[in-house]
């Protein structure tokens, strides 16, 4: 039986600000009238988002929260933003941006690709397990989007994560591919995160160099040298001496080559055997979820000792102020979340903007940039 408009317009505004509502209402109703399917419920997510935009918008006063205003790339944005993934094809950037400070969508690819076979999307105890393999509708595609955003002057920075496939030539596919969505989008984001650390997608395994992490910093310089560089970084081992070793080399080759930082950290890839269904049909999975936060205070603290002058976003288990706490207390200049939007809804991020602001205010701070300061390493 269809569920009538008022009642679902009802649902989606309550389900905005409480958890509650969204964790016992809204994404079991979602799940049902979607078989069940999470991918099917992402794409009806993107759905509702257009369809009740006004709601959003009517709502936007309550997601800015003036302690928590914050410089990223010499303009003022709220520091909480839409991880990769969100919104892949940059069909919802509109309504998000009434709620989110910045927009990260993506991951484009030039061509469009179907990805890997159905199904590859498990959601379970709070993970999201993804074995998606870049599905994208294109660069054309995307471009139009984000033009369409262009028109409606809200002014939140969109920064396009993007990838080129190495194919039959190896390398020199992914950078030409690269090139042109460089060349493509440049005019219309505000910046770009490289992505070459995908694991759902063996072939970009040969993009983990620091040769080519500096190869490609410096053509992303050469045509977008106006925008905000970031690279997406792997988690990495808390015992793997040399993978951390790895990942500091190939972020200061990325440094080198005219970057400007870096969005910590990617999922986590998992095999087979540790994905939660009988049905799963791949090799592995991107896991992310709360799990993911030790990893990512990790990788931020290293990247901000590191790296002191570069622009880091956190991202990967955060859920609540407290997170968030941690993650600026840690390094991070802004933070990003998908899966604790998924499995809590927006009410989340109402939760993480005002309870962080309520927290340093309690601690004695002004302002998250005077928090920042206090913290960082000098």
């Amino acid at each position: 039986m269809a569920i009538p408009l008022w009642l679902e317009r009802a649902a989606f505004k309550a389900g905005m600000k409480s958890q509650l509502t969204y964790e016992w209402l809204v994404r079991p109703a979602a799940y049902a009238m979607s078989g069940w399917d999470a991918e099917q419920v992402h794409d009806l997510g993107i759905e509702m988002l257009n369809r009740y935009e006004e709601v959003l918008q009517d709502m936007a006063p309550e997601f800015c929260v003036g302690p928590l205003y914050t410089i990223l790339n010499s303009k003022a944005i709220m520091p909480f933003g839409t991880a990769g993934g969100m919104d892949k094809n940059g069909e919802a950037l509109v309504p998000l941006s009434h709620v989110f400070g910045f927009l990260e969508s993506g991951t484009v690819t030039f061509e469009p690709r179907d990805g890997n076979p159905r199904p590859r999307i498990v959601a379970a105890n709070g993970d999201i397990y993804n074995a998606q393999g870049l599905p994208s509708r294109g660069v054309v595609n995307f471009l139009k989007n984000v033009k369409n955003y262009r028109y409606s002057r809200t002014g939140k920075p969109v920064y396009a994560n993007i990838t080129g496939i190495p194919g039959s030539r190896g390398l020199d596919d992914a950078y030409h591919e690269t090139d042109l969505l460089l060349t493509t989008l440049s005019r219309n984001v505000d910046g770009f995160v490289w992505n070459p650390s995908c694991p759902n997608s063996n072939d970009l395994v040969q993009l983990r160099s620091s040769n080519t992490f500096r190869e490609y910093a410096e053509l992303f310089a050469k045509r977008a040298n106006d925008k905000l560089k970031l690279v997406k970084i792997s988690p990495y081992e808390f015992e793997d001496v040399d993978a951390r070793r790895d990942a500091l080399q190939m972020a200061d080759a990325w440094m080198a080559g005219g970057g400007d930082g870096f969005v910590a950290v990617n999922t986590y890839s998992v095999p087979r055997d540790k994905v939660p269904s009988n049905e799963w049909g791949h090799k592995s999975a991107g896991r992310s979820g709360k799990f993911l936060k030790p990893y990512m205070l990790r990788a931020v603290r290293d990247m901000r000792s590191a790296f002191p002058k570069s622009v880091i976003i956190g991202v990967g288990g955060i859920e609540t102020s407290g997170d968030a706490y941690e993650t600026f207390a840690a390094g991070a200049d802004a933070v990003e979340a998908y899966t604790a939007y998924a499995v809590h809804g927006f009410g989340a991020l109402h939760e993480m903007m005002h309870g962080l602001a309520n927290r340093l205010e309690r601690e004695g701070y002004e302002h998250l940039e005077e928090f920042k300061y206090a913290k960082w390493p000098k």
